[in-house]
This record gives structure tokens, C-alpha cells and sequence, in this order.
């Protein structure tokens, strides 16, 4: 890829990063002061890189950023722990990555990374592998994203 077009793609994408790991912060203090079945979010971003994957995927489709799909590493085999975010060619964007504190990892990586490129894929999948109920399950889910803080980052993204 272009050093041009890359360095393009990365400055289009990382403010729907952020702005998407800004959203899910909100709605994790909002879940901590429910019984909402949105709990799984509760200790963000531990443990919640396979739905934030999904979401990212239909909020980049969703702004016209196609061509992404979840890649899904296993770290520790053994252990049976797995990682995912998505990519795009060398372009990866990871809002969960911090959750391994002893990596040093960013909250927010969009762009190549030598972390992600070290890690054993297992799987990759694209917005055409999710079912209907996936669908719709995190179709509402990006909506709840869009009442935390995501609604910002379009309103920014119209007034450019």
C-alpha cells in the first residue's frame, strides 16, 4: 500500500477509533449502575474484544469504511485465551489491546503494529459471516454507542 493512501486511511480511521473507545468507556460506567444484559461491558475492555471487533466492523460499514474484517488470535493455546480486532491490508485497529497491561499497548491502535503482526491468526471474518441475530443484537448495541458519545464523533465528522 501507498505510503500516501496508508497515512490517508489511518488519519480517517482514527477518530472513529477513538471516538468508538471513548463511546464504550461512557457505556461502561452506565452498565456499572444497571442489571442490563450489556454487564459483559462492565469491566471494558477486558474480556470484550470479540463484541467490540463486531461493533467496529458495523460502525466502519456504517460510515463507508469497507474492506475490514475481525482477525482472532489465540495467544496462550494452552490457556484457550484468544485476542481480536480488525484489519484492513496492514491497517489494524484495536480499541481492546490495553487489556494486556504487561504489553504496553495503547488503549487505541489504528495502524500497523508489530504486536498484532507477532500473534498466531486463528481466524479471520468479515461483515458477510455474521448471521441475522448478530446482526440485529449488535445493531442495537451500536445504536446504544451512538447515544455514548459516538453521536459526537459523526456530528464533528459532518461539520469538516
Amino acid at each position: 500500500m501507498g505510503d500516501q493512501i496508508y497515512d490517508r486511511k489511518v488519519t480517517m480511521i482514527r477518530p472513529v477509533a477513538k471516538a468508538t473507545r471513548f463511546a464504550f468507556e461512557n457505556y461502561r460506567r452506565q452498565v456499572r449502575r444497571s442489571e442490563s444484559p450489556a454487564k459483559k461491558f462492565y469491566d471494558f475492555p477486558v474480556n470484550c474484544c470479540d463484541d467490540v471487533a463486531v461493533c467496529l466492523l458495523i460502525i466502519f460499514r456504517k460510515l463507508d469504511l469497507p474492506g475490514f474484517q475481525i482477525v482472532r488470535s489465540e495467544l496462550v493455546p494452552r490457556l484457550g485465551t484468544k485476542h481480536c480486532w480488525i484489519q484492513n491490508d496492514q491497517i489494524v485497529v484495536d480499541i481492546t489491546a490495553d487489556q494486556f497491561s504487561t504489553e504496553g499497548l495503547s488503549p487505541v491502535i489504528v495502524g500497523e503494529s508489530n504486536w498484532h503482526k507477532s500473534l498466531p491468526i486463528d481466524q479471520e471474518f468479515g461483515a458477510k459471516d455474521l448471521n441475522e441475530s448478530d446482526e440485529f443484537v449488535f445493531d442495537s448495541l451500536v445504536n446504544d454507542l451512538y447515544r455514548h458519545g459516538l453521536s459526537d464523533f459523526q456530528a464533528n465528522r459532518h461539520r469538516e
